[in-house]
């Protein structure tokens, strides 16, 4: 071997090492309402080390769709720089998606087929069943081998526009995208054991309730949305009461649904209707895959009223669970001590879900970013960092060496 190839040798290993991801990624939630941004670290344990919260105008996002691009990145920028306890240690994100702009389809073929074959297979079965194309989304599969020769399929994407235009939000203030995440798994992170066991997130919107069915606490094996959600017991609720919409939605967060509240039994049919629903779901799941269903976590906006959960449980006959069991982890109790008191760590849910992902190589995730040119993707001009504001100039520094260290191998190597 000559000195020319060992150099070569030699600098592909550095390229390879020059990708490793050394720094943390900090999570950012964005819904049409807020912004939340965690950093964590780990240890032997999970550890918060910053966290930040902002609402957002009106306008800015509706239903996961951004209106104003510019407006959005001067907000996140704002976050970053009013960041608790300490500035973010890196310019990498891991993102969530909005889930109103997920597609999700689950389905069975008869097939053995695994890796780009089955993908294949996908995209020509998909076409008969989504109203968008793949070719016009960003798309992944989680597939299980199923007894009799049949493969499980869940397919996740998001139209190409969509996905775009939140990178490129992310990219104008310096921050590299290096991983979109889903609600689903991120709340699962958080909230669920490691393990075989099976279990239904239901997760009550204002406008859909989304079902998830998690194996463990990082693998989605199907997810079913169905439009029956917190609006249609408000909707109960104002015409049961004759009042209108916005009193009705007053009425129900401060009086909530239990006991013998007049409330709970105009709600009680609307909670038996979504119950059905999870129902159906799980018994296709059960049928399908050969296992049970071992409980149901309930979460979103409408769970928090008192009896939610209760007579879902009832309804679907499986345990139910609200609340929040946050596992492995050192501080997250302190976050709430920090503001002085309350439950914040509610609004905090599926960004430390997030956060946990770009903190460990423990967990797995649907990732998009994977078919996305390279020209669409961190396309950032990482000089700008050093005004950026959010980094400290140590960290603004490292990042721009090692990209130009990584650009110099890169072209050597051509």
């Amino acid at each position: 071997m000559d000195f020319r190839e060992r150099t070569k040798i030699t600098l592909g290993k550095l390229h390879k090492l020059l990708n490793t991801n050394f720094d943390r990624a900090f999570g950012m939630d964005i819904s049409d309402s807020s912004v939340e941004i965690a950093e964590l670290s780990k240890l032997f344990r999970f550890s918060i080390e910053n966290y930040g919260r902002i609402e957002l105008a009106p306008g800015t996002i509706k239903e996961g769709i951004i209106l104003d691009e510019k407006a959005l990145a001067e907000k996140v920028k704002t976050l970053l720089q009013d960041m608790k306890p300490r500035k973010v240690s890196t310019n990498k994100v891991i993102l969530s998606l909005p889930q109103a702009r997920v597609l999700t389809h689950h389905f069975v073929l008869s097939t053995t087929l695994r890796g780009d074959a089955l993908r294949l297979l996908v995209q020509k079965e998909i076409v008969k069943i989504l109203p968008i194309t793949p070719a016009r989304m960003y798309w992944d599969i989680r597939s299980r081998q199923l007894p009799g020769g049949q493969t499980s399929v869940m397919f996740v994407g998001v139209q190409r526009d969509v996905v775009e235009t939140y990178v490129r939000v992310c990219n104008s203030i310096g921050l590299s995208v290096v991983s979109l995440g889903l609600e689903p798994l991120s709340i699962s992170r958080l909230m669920l054991s490691a393990g075989p066991a099976i279990t239904a997130i239901v997760d009550i919107g204002n406008n859909v309730t989304n079902i998830s069915l998690v194996r463990g606490n990082d693998e989605l094996d199907m997810a079913v949305t169905v439009e029956i959600a917190g609006r249609a017991m408000t909707q109960a609720i104002a015409q049961g009461l004759n009042i209108d919409e916005a009193q009705a939605e007053a009425k129900k967060i401060a009086v909530g649904t239990g006991g013998s509240d007049e409330t709970f039994f105009l709600v009680e049919p609307v909670i038996k209707k979504i119950g059905i629903e999870v129902s159906k779901t799980i018994a296709y799941y059960e049928e399908t895959f050969k296992e049970p269903v071992t409980s149901l976590l309930v979460v979103g906006g409408a769970s928090a009223m008192s009896g939610v959960k209760e007579k879902l449980g009832e309804v679907v006959g499986k345990p139910a669970s609200g609340a929040i069991h946050f596992n492995n982890f050192e501080n997250l109790s302190s976050l709430n001590k920090k503001e002085g008191g309350g439950d914040i760590s509610m609004l905090y849910t599926s960004v430390i879900g997030l956060a946990m992902l770009g903190a460990s190589n423990e967990f797995e995730d649907v990732n998009l970013l994977k078919q996305m040119g390279a020209a669409k993707l961190n396309y950032i001009n990482r000089s700008e960092l050093f005004g950026a504001g959010y980094l400290s100039k140590l960290t603004a520094i490292r990042i721009f060496l090692n990209s130009r260290l990584m650009l110099a191998v890169s072209l050597t190597l051509c």
